[in-house]
């Protein structure tokens, strides 16, 4: 499992449905989380965002890292790139 360079916390990277860009989500589901993390057809996870009249209720939402991160003012000192290619979305 990656972690993030900044606060050394667990993450999965997932790739947004609408974006189709990467993205760090914390590793485990949060009660400020607004997204769905489904597995792909290759495998990864995929991020896509629920409506708040949606997400009431469900406990296995993510938060995006970033806005959860305890040293988030740290991040942009840091590379935060997604991994290499092959390693994404895989667990340990």
């Amino acid at each position: 499992m990656e972690k993030c360079p900044a606060c050394k916390a667990p993450v999965v990277w997932a790739i947004g449905v609408t974006t189709a860009t990467w993205t760090a989500f914390d590793a485990e589901p949060s009660a400020v989380g607004t997204v769905e993390l489904t597995p792909n057809w290759d495998g990864h996870p995929r991020a896509r965002k629920v409506s708040p009249k949606l997400a009431f209720g469900r406990k296995e939402l993510r938060a995006p890292h970033a806005t959860t991160c305890i040293r988030k003012d740290q991040l942009k000192l840091h590379s935060y790139n997604p991994p290499p290619a092959g390693t994404r979305g895989e667990t340990s």
